[in-house]
Protein backbone atom coordinates (compact mmCIF):
# COMPACT_ATOMS: atom_id res chain seq x y z
CA UNK A 1 0.00 0.00 0.00
CA UNK A 2 1.51 3.29 -1.17
CA UNK A 3 0.76 6.96 1.12
CA UNK A 4 0.71 9.89 -0.54
CA UNK A 5 -0.50 12.14 2.16
CA UNK A 6 -3.31 12.43 3.99
CA UNK A 7 -5.86 11.60 1.26
CA UNK A 8 -4.11 8.19 1.42
CA UNK A 9 -4.22 8.05 4.43
CA UNK A 10 -8.14 8.37 5.24
CA UNK A 11 -8.56 6.09 2.21
CA UNK A 12 -6.55 3.39 3.66
CA UNK A 13 -8.60 3.92 6.92
CA UNK A 14 -12.03 3.66 4.85
CA UNK A 15 -10.43 -0.02 3.09
CA UNK A 16 -9.63 -1.62 6.29
CA UNK A 17 -13.43 -0.62 8.16
CA UNK A 18 -14.26 -2.53 4.92
CA UNK A 19 -12.20 -5.36 5.99
CA UNK A 20 -13.66 -5.10 9.79
CA UNK A 21 -17.37 -5.06 8.72
CA UNK A 22 -16.62 -7.97 6.66
CA UNK A 23 -15.73 -9.82 9.72
CA UNK A 24 -13.15 -12.07 8.03
CA UNK A 25 -9.83 -10.84 9.16
CA UNK A 26 -7.00 -13.50 10.48
CA UNK A 27 -5.61 -12.57 13.58
CA UNK A 28 -2.11 -11.55 11.91
CA UNK A 29 -4.03 -9.38 10.25
CA UNK A 30 -6.03 -7.88 13.34
CA UNK A 31 -2.34 -7.68 14.75
CA UNK A 32 -1.25 -5.55 12.16
CA UNK A 33 -4.65 -3.36 11.82
CA UNK A 34 -4.21 -2.57 15.59
CA UNK A 35 -0.40 -1.87 15.11
CA UNK A 36 -1.72 0.68 12.28
CA UNK A 37 -4.14 2.57 14.53
CA UNK A 38 -1.71 3.32 16.50
CA UNK A 39 0.41 4.69 14.52
CA UNK A 40 -1.81 6.47 12.47
CA UNK A 41 -4.59 7.65 15.07
CA UNK A 42 -2.56 10.77 16.10
CA UNK A 43 -2.83 12.34 12.26
CA UNK A 44 -6.07 11.05 11.19
CA UNK A 45 -9.57 11.05 12.78
CA UNK A 46 -10.75 8.16 10.54
CA UNK A 47 -7.90 6.07 12.13
CA UNK A 48 -8.58 7.55 15.90
CA UNK A 49 -12.15 5.93 16.10
CA UNK A 50 -11.69 2.88 13.19
CA UNK A 51 -11.79 0.37 15.91
CA UNK A 52 -14.70 2.46 18.49
CA UNK A 53 -17.52 -0.30 17.05
CA UNK A 54 -15.97 -3.21 17.56
CA UNK A 55 -12.84 -3.37 20.49
CA UNK A 56 -15.45 -4.29 23.06
CA UNK A 57 -17.73 -7.13 20.63
CA UNK A 58 -13.43 -8.63 19.72
CA UNK A 59 -12.78 -8.89 23.54
CA UNK A 60 -16.19 -10.38 24.71
CA UNK A 61 -16.82 -12.44 21.72
CA UNK A 62 -13.43 -13.45 20.48
CA UNK A 63 -11.12 -13.47 23.29
CA UNK A 64 -10.50 -17.03 23.93
CA UNK A 65 -9.31 -17.53 20.67
CA UNK A 66 -6.70 -15.12 20.35
CA UNK A 67 -3.09 -15.99 20.88
CA UNK A 68 -1.44 -14.10 23.69
CA UNK A 69 0.46 -11.90 22.11
CA UNK A 70 -3.11 -10.49 20.28
CA UNK A 71 -4.72 -10.38 23.76
CA UNK A 72 -1.98 -7.68 25.24
CA UNK A 73 -2.45 -5.59 21.41
CA UNK A 74 -6.04 -5.33 22.46
CA UNK A 75 -6.03 -4.04 25.84
CA UNK A 76 -3.06 -1.81 24.83
CA UNK A 77 -5.81 -0.78 21.93
CA UNK A 78 -8.10 0.18 24.82
CA UNK A 79 -5.61 3.02 25.74
CA UNK A 80 -6.55 4.81 22.39
CA UNK A 81 -10.27 5.26 23.04
CA UNK A 82 -9.98 10.11 23.32
CA UNK A 83 -11.73 9.96 20.46
CA UNK A 84 -14.92 7.34 21.01
CA UNK A 85 -18.61 8.32 22.39
CA UNK A 86 -19.65 7.54 25.63
CA UNK A 87 -21.70 4.86 24.80
CA UNK A 88 -18.61 3.11 23.21
CA UNK A 89 -16.45 3.75 25.76
CA UNK A 90 -18.55 2.40 28.53
CA UNK A 91 -18.84 -0.89 26.39
CA UNK A 92 -15.34 -0.89 26.34
CA UNK A 93 -15.07 -0.66 30.00
CA UNK A 94 -18.25 -3.67 30.41
CA UNK A 95 -15.97 -5.87 28.15
CA UNK A 96 -12.70 -5.09 30.59
CA UNK A 97 -14.49 -5.56 33.50
CA UNK A 98 -15.17 -8.79 32.39
CA UNK A 99 -11.94 -9.92 31.36
CA UNK A 100 -10.80 -9.27 35.26
CA UNK A 101 -12.99 -12.61 36.14
CA UNK A 102 -11.71 -14.72 33.04
CA UNK A 103 -7.90 -13.54 33.84
CA UNK A 104 -7.88 -13.64 37.57
CA UNK A 105 -5.58 -16.45 37.45
CA UNK A 106 -3.49 -15.06 34.86
CA UNK A 107 0.04 -13.45 36.26
CA UNK A 108 0.08 -10.30 34.67
CA UNK A 109 -2.57 -9.42 33.06
CA UNK A 110 -5.13 -8.11 35.24
CA UNK A 111 -2.93 -5.90 35.44
CA UNK A 112 -2.93 -4.49 32.12
CA UNK A 113 -6.15 -4.55 32.33
CA UNK A 114 -6.63 -2.46 35.14
CA UNK A 115 -4.29 0.36 33.58
CA UNK A 116 -6.54 -0.13 30.24
CA UNK A 117 -9.53 0.80 32.73
CA UNK A 118 -7.65 3.33 34.38
CA UNK A 119 -7.15 5.76 31.40
CA UNK A 120 -10.70 4.85 30.21
CA UNK A 121 -11.38 7.36 33.55
CA UNK A 122 -13.35 4.04 34.85
CA UNK A 123 -11.75 3.98 38.50
CA UNK A 124 -11.57 7.98 39.16
CA UNK A 125 -14.71 7.18 41.36
CA UNK A 126 -13.42 4.20 43.38
CA UNK A 127 -10.34 6.17 43.56
CA UNK A 128 -11.64 9.05 44.96
CA UNK A 129 -13.17 6.57 47.80
CA UNK A 130 -9.90 4.68 48.18
CA UNK A 131 -7.87 8.21 49.45
CA UNK A 132 -9.41 7.67 52.46
CA UNK A 133 -7.86 4.15 53.08
CA UNK A 134 -4.31 5.02 51.74
CA UNK A 135 -4.59 8.13 54.15
CA UNK A 136 -4.92 5.30 57.40
CA UNK A 137 -2.27 3.44 55.91
CA UNK A 138 0.06 6.47 56.32
CA UNK A 139 -1.68 6.85 59.80
CA UNK A 140 -0.42 3.62 60.77
CA UNK A 141 3.11 3.39 58.98
CA UNK A 142 4.26 7.13 60.83
CA UNK A 143 2.88 5.89 64.13
CA UNK A 144 6.20 4.58 65.15
CA UNK A 145 8.98 5.56 62.33
CA UNK A 146 12.08 3.50 63.96
CA UNK A 147 9.90 0.27 64.18
CA UNK A 148 11.37 -1.86 60.77
CA UNK A 149 7.68 -3.77 60.00
CA UNK A 150 6.61 0.14 59.35
CA UNK A 151 9.58 1.17 57.31
CA UNK A 152 8.92 -2.58 55.34
CA UNK A 153 5.27 -0.81 54.65
CA UNK A 154 6.52 2.86 54.14
CA UNK A 155 8.40 1.19 51.14
CA UNK A 156 4.98 -1.13 50.41
CA UNK A 157 3.09 2.28 50.16
CA UNK A 158 5.97 3.66 47.43
CA UNK A 159 6.00 0.26 45.30
CA UNK A 160 1.79 1.05 45.13
CA UNK A 161 2.28 4.51 43.43
CA UNK A 162 2.63 2.98 40.58
CA UNK A 163 1.80 -0.17 40.84
CA UNK A 164 -1.95 -0.54 42.68
CA UNK A 165 -4.56 -0.31 40.83
CA UNK A 166 -5.63 2.67 42.54
CA UNK A 167 -2.35 4.03 41.96
CA UNK A 168 -4.40 7.34 41.39
CA UNK A 169 -5.21 7.57 45.53
CA UNK A 170 -2.11 7.03 46.45
CA UNK A 171 -0.44 10.00 44.37
CA UNK A 172 -2.69 12.28 45.89
CA UNK A 173 -2.65 11.19 49.20
CA UNK A 174 1.33 11.38 49.00
CA UNK A 175 1.04 15.33 47.22
CA UNK A 176 -1.07 16.55 49.85
CA UNK A 177 2.14 15.28 52.53
CA UNK A 178 3.97 18.36 54.00
CA UNK A 179 7.80 18.43 53.20
CA UNK A 180 8.52 16.69 56.12
CA UNK A 181 6.01 14.59 56.01
CA UNK A 182 7.46 13.09 52.22
CA UNK A 183 10.49 13.14 53.51
CA UNK A 184 10.18 11.06 56.46
CA UNK A 185 7.80 8.76 54.45
CA UNK A 186 11.07 8.30 51.87
CA UNK A 187 13.31 7.99 54.89
CA UNK A 188 11.38 4.92 56.13
CA UNK A 189 11.10 3.61 52.48
CA UNK A 190 14.23 3.46 51.87
CA UNK A 191 15.01 2.04 54.63
CA UNK A 192 13.01 -0.31 54.91
CA UNK A 193 14.09 -1.75 51.31
CA UNK A 194 17.01 -2.16 52.52
CA UNK A 195 16.43 -5.84 54.39
CA UNK A 196 14.42 -6.51 51.40
CA UNK A 197 16.03 -9.43 48.95
CA UNK A 198 14.22 -8.09 46.22
CA UNK A 199 13.05 -4.46 45.80
CA UNK A 200 11.20 -3.55 42.59
CA UNK A 201 11.35 0.33 41.90
CA UNK A 202 13.82 1.17 44.57
CA UNK A 203 16.16 3.75 42.47
CA UNK A 204 12.90 5.53 42.08
CA UNK A 205 12.23 5.92 46.10
CA UNK A 206 16.18 6.56 46.57
CA UNK A 207 15.49 9.60 43.99
CA UNK A 208 12.34 10.86 45.83
CA UNK A 209 14.52 10.84 49.13
CA UNK A 210 17.44 12.41 47.82
CA UNK A 211 15.78 15.30 46.35
CA UNK A 212 15.46 16.69 49.43
CA UNK A 213 19.55 17.18 49.85
CA UNK A 214 19.38 16.27 53.20
CA UNK A 215 22.67 14.91 54.65
CA UNK A 216 20.97 13.19 57.79
CA UNK A 217 19.49 10.95 55.19
CA UNK A 218 22.86 9.41 54.08
CA UNK A 219 23.82 6.33 56.12
CA UNK A 220 20.48 5.17 54.62
CA UNK A 221 21.77 5.09 51.57
CA UNK A 222 25.08 2.38 52.36
CA UNK A 223 23.39 -0.51 52.39
CA UNK A 224 22.51 -0.28 48.62
CA UNK A 225 26.73 0.03 47.78
CA UNK A 226 26.94 -3.57 47.80
CA UNK A 227 27.72 -4.80 44.79
CA UNK A 228 25.01 -6.68 42.97
CA UNK A 229 24.86 -10.50 42.60
CA UNK A 230 25.62 -11.34 39.16
CA UNK A 231 23.17 -13.80 39.62
CA UNK A 232 19.96 -10.82 39.57
CA UNK A 233 16.53 -11.43 37.46
CA UNK A 234 16.67 -7.71 37.19
CA UNK A 235 20.07 -7.02 36.35
CA UNK A 236 19.13 -3.35 35.20
CA UNK A 237 17.55 -2.21 38.32
CA UNK A 238 20.58 -3.50 40.29
CA UNK A 239 22.78 -1.64 38.57
CA UNK A 240 20.85 1.35 38.99
CA UNK A 241 20.39 1.27 42.23
CA UNK A 242 23.89 0.55 42.80
CA UNK A 243 25.29 3.14 40.86
CA UNK A 244 22.62 5.65 42.48
CA UNK A 245 23.52 4.99 45.68
CA UNK A 246 27.26 6.24 45.16
CA UNK A 247 25.70 9.35 43.02
CA UNK A 248 23.61 10.46 45.72
CA UNK A 249 26.13 9.56 48.74
CA UNK A 250 28.91 11.62 46.79
CA UNK A 251 26.57 13.92 46.28
CA UNK A 252 25.31 14.36 49.78
CA UNK A 253 29.09 14.49 50.62
CA UNK A 254 28.93 11.33 52.71
CA UNK A 255 32.95 9.64 53.81
CA UNK A 256 32.33 5.93 52.74
CA UNK A 257 35.04 3.66 52.65
CA UNK A 258 36.07 2.91 49.07
CA UNK A 259 38.21 -0.47 48.90
CA UNK A 260 38.80 -2.84 46.09
CA UNK A 261 41.29 -4.71 48.51
CA UNK A 262 38.90 -7.37 49.30
CA UNK A 263 37.44 -8.19 45.80
CA UNK A 264 39.29 -11.31 43.98
CA UNK A 265 37.75 -10.95 40.50
CA UNK A 266 38.43 -8.29 37.57
CA UNK A 267 34.85 -7.38 37.06
CA UNK A 268 33.63 -6.85 40.53
CA UNK A 269 36.43 -4.81 41.04
CA UNK A 270 35.89 -3.00 37.65
CA UNK A 271 32.16 -2.35 38.75
CA UNK A 272 33.54 -0.66 42.19
CA UNK A 273 36.20 1.52 40.53
CA UNK A 274 33.52 2.89 38.08
CA UNK A 275 30.92 3.53 41.15
CA UNK A 276 33.78 4.93 42.82
CA UNK A 277 34.75 7.33 40.03
CA UNK A 278 30.58 8.06 39.84
CA UNK A 279 30.80 8.72 43.82
CA UNK A 280 34.12 11.39 43.81
CA UNK A 281 32.83 13.71 40.49
CA UNK A 282 29.39 14.16 42.97
CA UNK A 283 31.70 15.12 45.65
CA UNK A 284 30.47 18.66 45.59
CA UNK A 285 31.90 19.92 48.55
CA UNK A 286 35.07 19.31 47.12
CA UNK A 287 36.96 21.74 44.73
CA UNK A 288 37.57 20.18 41.21
CA UNK A 289 41.19 19.55 41.22
CA UNK A 290 40.80 17.30 44.82
CA UNK A 291 37.39 15.31 42.45
CA UNK A 292 39.39 14.62 39.62
CA UNK A 293 42.46 13.54 40.98
CA UNK A 294 40.64 11.25 43.95
CA UNK A 295 39.32 8.86 41.14
CA UNK A 296 42.98 7.63 40.20
CA UNK A 297 43.37 4.90 41.96
CA UNK A 298 39.66 3.66 40.07
CA UNK A 299 41.11 4.62 36.42
CA UNK A 300 44.28 2.14 37.81
CA UNK A 301 41.66 -0.88 37.85
CA UNK A 302 39.88 0.28 34.85
CA UNK A 303 43.01 1.11 32.95
CA UNK A 304 44.21 -2.76 33.59
CA UNK A 305 43.74 -3.62 30.17
CA UNK A 306 45.26 -7.57 31.01
CA UNK A 307 41.81 -7.64 33.14
CA UNK A 308 39.49 -7.45 30.28
CA UNK A 309 36.96 -6.31 32.23
CA UNK A 310 36.44 -2.75 32.16
CA UNK A 311 34.22 -2.44 28.69
CA UNK A 312 32.07 -5.50 29.86
CA UNK A 313 31.29 -2.83 33.27
CA UNK A 314 31.14 -0.03 31.18
CA UNK A 315 28.43 -1.55 29.13
CA UNK A 316 26.21 -3.23 32.00
CA UNK A 317 26.43 0.84 33.32
CA UNK A 318 25.19 2.33 30.48
CA UNK A 319 22.61 -0.69 29.50
CA UNK A 320 20.88 0.18 32.69
CA UNK A 321 17.98 2.12 32.72
CA UNK A 322 19.66 4.83 35.50
CA UNK A 323 16.14 6.99 35.04
CA UNK A 324 16.89 8.04 38.64
CA UNK A 325 20.58 9.72 38.27
CA UNK A 326 18.86 10.71 35.04
CA UNK A 327 16.31 12.65 36.69
CA UNK A 328 18.90 13.74 39.50
CA UNK A 329 21.04 14.86 36.52
CA UNK A 330 18.19 17.14 35.44
CA UNK A 331 16.53 18.47 38.61
CA UNK A 332 19.84 18.75 40.44
CA UNK A 333 22.68 18.63 38.33
CA UNK A 334 24.47 15.91 39.32
CA UNK A 335 27.34 13.89 37.39
CA UNK A 336 26.25 10.80 35.57
CA UNK A 337 28.24 10.58 32.34
CA UNK A 338 31.82 9.63 33.08
CA UNK A 339 32.79 9.54 29.55
CA UNK A 340 32.04 13.32 29.04
CA UNK A 341 35.21 14.28 31.63
CA UNK A 342 37.26 11.14 30.70
CA UNK A 343 37.18 10.68 26.85
CA UNK A 344 40.44 9.32 26.12
CA UNK A 345 40.10 6.92 29.15
CA UNK A 346 37.04 5.66 27.39
CA UNK A 347 38.60 5.53 23.96
CA UNK A 348 41.72 3.15 25.66
CA UNK A 349 39.44 0.89 26.87
CA UNK A 350 37.23 0.52 23.92
CA UNK A 351 40.43 0.35 21.88
CA UNK A 352 42.30 -2.57 24.04
CA UNK A 353 38.32 -4.39 24.27
CA UNK A 354 38.36 -4.04 20.03
CA UNK A 355 41.69 -5.63 19.63
CA UNK A 356 41.37 -8.39 22.77
CA UNK A 357 37.55 -9.37 22.43
CA UNK A 358 38.63 -12.83 23.63
CA UNK A 359 39.60 -11.97 26.86
CA UNK A 360 36.88 -9.53 27.65
CA UNK A 361 34.54 -10.56 30.71
CA UNK A 362 30.92 -9.50 31.62
CA UNK A 363 29.85 -8.67 35.14
CA UNK A 364 26.47 -10.87 35.17
CA UNK A 365 26.55 -14.39 34.34
CA UNK A 366 24.51 -14.12 31.29
CA UNK A 367 27.17 -13.33 28.56
CA UNK A 368 25.69 -12.29 25.33
CA UNK A 369 27.87 -13.34 21.53
CA UNK A 370 30.07 -10.30 20.77
CA UNK A 371 27.73 -7.88 22.87
CA UNK A 372 31.16 -6.49 24.40
CA UNK A 373 32.37 -6.06 21.10
CA UNK A 374 29.47 -4.52 19.36
CA UNK A 375 29.50 -2.09 22.80
CA UNK A 376 32.82 -1.06 22.81
CA UNK A 377 32.65 -0.59 18.47
CA UNK A 378 30.47 2.05 18.90
CA UNK A 379 31.90 3.50 22.80
CA UNK A 380 35.12 4.29 20.34
CA UNK A 381 32.78 5.36 17.39
CA UNK A 382 31.86 8.77 20.25
CA UNK A 383 35.05 9.16 21.75
CA UNK A 384 37.51 7.71 19.41
CA UNK A 385 39.65 9.51 16.34
CA UNK A 386 40.52 9.11 12.97
CA UNK A 387 43.56 6.97 14.01
CA UNK A 388 41.26 4.28 14.87
CA UNK A 389 38.98 3.82 11.79
CA UNK A 390 41.83 1.85 9.94
CA UNK A 391 41.07 -0.71 13.85
CA UNK A 392 37.21 -0.65 12.82
CA UNK A 393 37.90 -1.15 9.43
CA UNK A 394 39.24 -4.57 10.40
CA UNK A 395 35.60 -5.63 11.12
CA UNK A 396 33.87 -4.35 8.19
CA UNK A 397 33.49 -7.46 6.64
CA UNK A 398 32.32 -9.34 9.81
CA UNK A 399 28.90 -10.14 11.49
CA UNK A 400 29.72 -6.94 13.58
CA UNK A 401 30.47 -5.09 10.53
CA UNK A 402 27.14 -2.90 10.89
CA UNK A 403 28.22 -1.36 14.17
CA UNK A 404 32.12 -0.71 12.50
CA UNK A 405 30.66 0.76 9.45
CA UNK A 406 28.44 3.42 11.42
CA UNK A 407 31.38 3.65 14.25
CA UNK A 408 33.32 4.99 11.40
CA UNK A 409 30.88 7.33 9.89
CA UNK A 410 30.69 8.65 13.70
CA UNK A 411 34.26 9.45 14.01
CA UNK A 412 34.43 11.02 10.15
CA UNK A 413 31.42 13.01 10.85
CA UNK A 414 32.49 14.49 14.39
CA UNK A 415 35.62 15.22 13.02
CA UNK A 416 34.63 16.99 9.68
CA UNK A 417 32.70 19.13 11.27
Amino acid sequence: MEYDGINSITTSAGVCKKRIDANDLTNGQLYLLIELVRLFRFRNQAWKTLLAPVLSVWIKERWKYFPYHLKNALIDAAHYSDGYSIEQREELIDALNNLLEIEKENFLMPTSIMEALHSLGALENDELQYQDVVRNELISIFNDENDPKNQNEAFSFHQRTFDHPYYGAYWQVLNELSEVDAKKLYHMAVKGAAVREYVFGLPTALYRLAVFEDPSTADSYIPFCKLPSKQSNMPQEAIETYLAAHVILGWLGKSIVLANASLTDAPSKALKSYAEILYWLNRRDLTSDIRFQSTENAWKVLLDHEAGASAGVIMVCRDANNLSIAQLAKDRNVVMHVSAMFPENFAEIYRNAISRPDIQKQYFQWPEKNKILIHSIYGLGEVGNLLDTSLLKQYTDTEVGEAAIKAIARIEDRFQK
